[in-house]
């Protein structure tokens, strides 16, 4: 299972990964009161811990990692892709679930519960005025050239879709790509196109355009049709620590090291 580190256009691979463990910090304080009544306090956000582990690591491979919890490529914070984020979606929670934050014109407001084909009742959703581009987020998904990917939402309207701006690794816009598998307002249709970013693009939004309301976005590695629609899995700032070896065998040109470490998410 790889995984990727690093900033928009200088993504770095894992080999691979034997192990990922991911746990979402508590998002409730409990209190008791003198009553015995337990109250629970909400935080708006639980940020979520990768634990990580792999056996017979190559020096060169270790070297990798060891980079970023060492500060050569400074202190962060980088995007990280987990390797279930690639085959499931890619986008972070926020992005993937139409949260309120993660889009701020003022042409888009929250719709609530919709009911969706494939996936049945969502909890939130996008409304827009059916005319401006509705963005899932503002964080760029890093993407790599010549690799497929399948991009995907729900709409609602006459002549909306899906669509995939491309931005260059400055973050500049330099392109996108729109489904021609389009929606009307008889009902909810998934809109998805499939993407080969080219020389430049580094990172993709996900935007619905031409969209009364819209839901569930995800883009994920592979060809074909998209998959089974899935919460994100992306993480646009995170830090790696906690870095440690099992040194198996030291012999020249067979040196090999079991590495586990931590990467956090922040802000």
């Amino acid at each position: 299972m790889p995984v990727y580190i690093g900033s928009l256009g200088r993504m770095v691979k894992l080999p691979y990964v034997g192990s990922q463990q991911v746990q979402a910090e508590e998002r409730y304080n409990f209190s008791s009161t003198l009553e015995g009544k337990r109250k629970a306090q909400v935080k708006p956000k639980g940020p979520r811990t990768w634990a990580l582990s792999a056996d017979h690591f190559r020096p060169n491979e270790h070297s990798l990692l060891s980079q970023f919890a060492n500060g050569a490529w400074g202190p962060g914070p980088f995007i990280f892709v987990s390797a279930d984020a690639l085959v499931s979606n890619m986008l972070t929670p926020e992005a993937a679930s139409c949260h309120p934050d993660s889009n701020s014109a003022v042409w888009v407001s929250g719709n609530g519960p919709v009911e969706l084909p494939e996936v049945g009742w969502v909890p939130r959703s996008f409304m827009g005025n059916g005319t401006e581009p509705i963005l899932f987020g503002s964080d760029y998904t890093p993407v790599r050239r010549g690799v497929r990917y399948s991009v995907s939402a729900f709409v609602f309207g006459e002549g909306s879709a899906v669509r995939a701006n491309f931005y260059d690794a400055n973050g500049s816009l330099v392109g996108g790509q729109t489904s021609t598998v389009t929606g009307n307002n008889s009902g909810f249709v998934r809109s998805h196109i499939s993407i080969v970013p080219g020389a430049g693009v580094a990172g993709v939004i996900v935007s619905a355009v031409n969209a009364a309301i819209t839901a569930c976005p995800q883009i994920s590695e592979g060809p074909g049709s998209p998959l089974p629609w899935s919460d994100g899995q992306g993480c646009a700032k995170a830090v790696v620590h906690g870095v440690s070896r099992d040194q198996v065998l030291a012999v020249y040109g067979h040196t090999f090291s079991n590495v586990s470490f931590t990467v956090s998410e922040v802000g």
